[in-house]
Formats: structure tokens, C-alpha cells, sequence
């Protein structure tokens, strides 16, 4: 398909052919298609006349998940381009985000506008502060009728695990086809609901965002996870999607009341990293038809999916790739591997992969090479074309010449009786060079000894892949999309034990 080739406005689109159908849901309130249409026209006019043209970087910062929805589709309607800003930041990360993506407005709503003038602040731009409020937005202009796939259609930064971030030039294509690779994989009702119980400023509550919108269905979207809540909406409504990262499913089955869900969920998908098949089937069992996935920024969020009936089969496996996307292991020598179950780096490659890092080409050609995006992830791939992620390379730990994977690690101790969850990470070591430590997560009034947590590894691992010390920690630090940080474990470990 050409690139440049143009294509219908996906919710003027949607405005036309049905709109009377429900689009988004936050709280009580409700908005068709027409009406979010509208709404979004009304943000567009108050964007162009505050100065944005087509093209513009406008940086989105809101507490509000419904006053964000609102946004993102009123920037695509005024043919700029959405930059979602993540409001945990602190002010000098939003500061550093807004310089380098050049934005040349912030948009706000009325509780983040001390934040935005201390970032802007802070950052020296030249950046207009626009502030919004649905009341408040202007008389609607006309609809955007038709975008390119080529078109540049939102810039999201990466999490920065390892470095500062970096803008992912996300195009509308990337989304498109981002979409109905999700619609192959996991089917689309006219009836379907989405519930995105986490933020919409990362690319897994974007990117189901944009999916709703092309699919012409229903998004509902929360403020902030609540376990209780989402047991409400899958009790009362027709929730068909949800989309959560591993620590939101714990919470949902240890406040779970009946044995068993009976909803009418179809898919529940579990993002981010460190979630163990123990969890999975826990939650299988319950009642929720959970899908593991891998999936990156670069890639507009979801690349690969491991099925409920695939569970059991295979265990530790991020599944099979997603329609469209290719996947491939580069070995050592920089070769491709043609047998299976290799390890090497994943490469990803195919329509939903980024257009590169904004203004910074030496960083693009160096993760983009003839088409395929490097990851820097560590796996390899079955006979039967399933991926398993092993590791970030830069978790890697080096134990005296030998190679621990954290995630192998992980997924011992994630198996034994009581712990929840388990994260792994290499201390420096004098002799040795590193050794792995670990932090678990218990089961709620559960007591586990570190000696029987270290005697059930030694039982299912080598010697030198067996953590020196294991603390317990509430939770692990992770990132808002789910990432587990695997740098900041050592905090949770007593110095003398390191």
C-alpha cells in the first residue's frame, strides 16, 4: 500500500456511519461518536486559534484520562502531532521531554497547570501553555476528512530503563496497522467494549485508544486502576477487552469476592515484563482469559501474544508474533539464526515498527537496520515459531564468565510456594565480577524463609544462576507502563547483604 496514499479520518469516519454508538465512557459520563467528534472539533479550534498549525508537536499533560482522550483526538483533528507526557514525571524530566521534542504548545487542564508553568519554566522553551477545559472550548470547527499513512502521528518517549529517553516517531499507519493486527489476533464485535484501567499517556493505553476509534467501538477508560472498580465495570457492564500490566492483575485476584469471574470478557491482556506463568494461570482458573504479550514502545505496543490455551504448553513463552510483524534472532556474530532456539537479540520488523527517533538519526540507524528494529531484548525462538524473552541485554549478569538470564531466575522463584512475584539483578562482586540478588513479593499474610526460598533454586537452577540473598519487598519498583526497574532493586536489599 502506498504510504502517502490517503485514507478516511477514522472518527470522522465513525461520526458518519455511526453516530449514535457509544464511544468513550469515563465515570457516568457517556459520548457517542458524534459527540466526541464534536468535542474533539471544539479542541481543535481552541488549539488553531492558540497559534498550532499542521505539524506541530503539541505535548499533552493531564490527570484526567477522559480530559486526554479529549485532547489526543482534538490535536489529530488540527493535523498536529500528539506528545503524551507522563504526569509522574518530575518537573525536570517533563522539562527535558518538552525541549527536545521542540513542542510548540503545552496543553493542560486546569489541575496540572502550576506543574505545566514550572516545566515550562524549567525547560527555557518557547512553548505556549494552553489551558482547557470542556467547558470552556470553542465553537467546533469542520472535521478532518481524510490522513496518510506516512503522516507522524504521535511521539511517545521511551521509559528510559536504560538511558535517558527517547521520542518514537509513531505514524498513522503504525497505528492502523497496529490495529488490525489486534482485530486478527483477538477478533472485534461491533458490540465490543475496551476497559483501559491504566494510563493512555503510555503506548499500551494509547495505542487501545486508537484501536476503539478505528474499530468504531466503545473505550472505557478509568482515572486510575482501582481493583474494586474493575470489578464493578466487568460485573455490570459488557467489558469484552481489558488491557493491564502484571501488577494490576495480582491486585484484581487477591480482591477478587466469587471463586470465579463470569463476564463477557474475551481478552485480557497482561503487558509490561516480570509476569509469571504462575500468575497467568492463576488468573486463568479465575475465570480471566489472560494473553502474555511482548511488546515495546518502538513497536507501538503489543508485537507478540501467548494464548490461554497456550499456557500450559508453554510455559515462560511470550507466544507467537502478531499478524504482520516478523520476528528474528541476531546471533553473536551478527548473523541471523536459522535453527530454532537459539539465543540472541530480538528483532522485530514489519508496518507497526516506529519511523525512528526523533532528531536523533545516528540512535535510529543504529536500532534500525535494513527494516528491522534491534530491541536490545535477549530471546529465541522455538520450532514452532513461539519467542521467549529471556532478558534485556543490559540486565544481563555476568557471573564469572557465565551468562544469567534475571527473567530464568525470576520465573524459579516466581514458582515457589507463596512468592507472587520475583525480581533478580547482578551485584558487583570482587572475585566473581557480579552475582545475582533477588526481591520477591509474597503472598498476602504469608511467611516464606530465605533459606527455603534459596533451597527451592539451588533444586532447579546451576549454581552459579542461584541469588547470594533474597529480601522481601511489598512491591517491586516498576515504571507506569509496567516495566519492572531492575536498577532500582538494590534498594530494596540490605547494604551488608550486597
Amino acid at each position: 500500500m502506498d504510504a502517502t496514499a490517503r485514507m478516511p479520518d477514522w472518527l470522522s469516519r465513525q461520526a458518519t456511519v455511526g453516530p449514535t454508538k457509544t464511544a468513550l465512557v469515563f465515570d457516568e459520563r457517556a459520548y457517542t461518536y458524534r459527540e466526541l467528534l464534536d468535542a474533539s472539533l471544539q479542541m481543535k479550534t481552541l488549539l488553531q486559534h492558540s497559534g498550532v498549525h499542521s505539524g506541530d508537536r503539541v505535548a499533552v499533560l493531564s490527570r484526567s484520562s477522559h480530559w486526554f482522550t479529549l485532547a489526543v483526538h482534538g490535536i489529530m483533528q488540527a493535523d498536529a502531532v500528539v506528545v503524551p507526557l507522563n504526569r509522574k514525571l518530575q518537573r525536570d524530566e517533563l522539562a527535558y521531554q518538552l525541549r527536545d521534542v521542540d513542542a510548540t504548545t503545552l496543553l493542560v487542564d486546569e489541575s496540572m497547570k502550576e506543574v505545566a508553568e514550572q516545566v515550562l519554566t524549567a525547560a527555557g522553551a518557547d512553548a505556549r501553555l494552553v489551558e482547557a477545559e470542556h467547558s470552556a472550548f470553542e465553537k467546533p470547527s469542520d472535521p478532518r476528512e481524510s490522513l496518510t499513512l506516512d503522516g507522524l502521528h504521535s511521539i511517545l518517549y521511551t521509559s528510559g530503563t536504560t538511558g535517558f529517553p527517547k521520542g518514537a516517531m509513531l505514524t498513522n499507519g503504525t497505528q492502523w496497522f497496529s490495529a488490525a493486527a489486534s482485530m486478527l489476533t483477538f477478533g472485534m464485535m461491533p458490540d465490543d467494549e475496551w476497559l483501559m484501567p491504566m494510563p493512555l499517556f503510555h503506548v499500551g493505553g494509547l495505542a487501545s485508544l486508537m484501536r476503539t476509534a478505528i474499530y468504531g467501538t466503545t473505550a472505557v477508560v478509568h482515572q486510575q486502576f482501582d481493583a474494586t472498580r474493575v470489578h464493578d465495570e466487568l460485573e455490570r457492564r459488557h467489558i469484552t477487552m481489558l488491557s493491564v500490566v502484571p501488577t494490576m492483575l495480582q491486585r484484581m485476584l487477591a480482591q477478587m469476592v466469587k471463586p470465579r469471574y463470569e463476564t463477557h470478557l474475551r481478552a485480557v491482556l497482561v503487558g509490561g515484563s516480570g509476569v509469571s506463568s504462575r500468575l497467568l494461570q492463576t488468573a486463568l482458573e479465575r475465570g480471566l482469559p489472560v494473553h502474555a504479550s511482548y511488546g515495546l514502545t518502538e513497536a507501538n505496543s503489543t508485537t507478540t501474544v501467548l494464548r490461554p490455551t497456550q499456557l500450559g504448553s508453554h510455559i515462560g513463552s511470550s507466544g507467537l508474533p502478531m499478524p504482520a510483524v516478523q520476528v528474528a534472532i541476531r546471533l553473536k556474530d551478527g548473523t541471523v539464526a536459522r535453527e530454532p532456539n537459539r539465543i540472541g537479540e530480538i528483532l522485530l520488523a514489519g508496518p507497526t515498527i516506529m519511523a525512528g527517533y526523533w532528531r536523533r538519526p545516528e540512535a535510529t540507524d543504529q536500532t534500525i537496520v535494513d527494516g528491522w528494529l534491534h530491541t536490545g531484548d535477549i530471546g529465541s525462538i522455538a520450532e514452532d515459531g513461539h519467542l521467549t524473552v529471556l532478558d534485556r541485554r543490559n540486565d544481563l549478569i555476568v557471573v564469572g564468565g557465565e551468562n544469567v538470564y534475571p527473567a530464568e531466575v525470576e520465573g524459579v522463584l516466581s514458582a515457589c510456594p507463596g512468592v507472587v512475584e520475583a525480581g533478580v539483578f547482578g551485584a558487583t562482586h570482587e572475585e566473581l565480577g557480579q552475582v545475582p540478588m533477588a526481591v520477591v513479593v509474597l503472598e498476602a499474610d504469608r511467611v516464606v524463609l530465605e533459606e527455603d526460598m534459596l533451597q527451592f533454586c539451588r533444586e532447579r537452577l546451576a549454581a552459579y544462576k542461584c541469588p547470594r540473598s533474597i529480601a522481601v519487598a511489598e512491591e517491586l519498583p516498576r515504571n507506569a507502563s509496567g516495566k519492572l526497574l531492575r536498577r532500582k532493586l538494590q534498594e530494596c536489599i540490605a547494604p551488608s547483604a550486597v
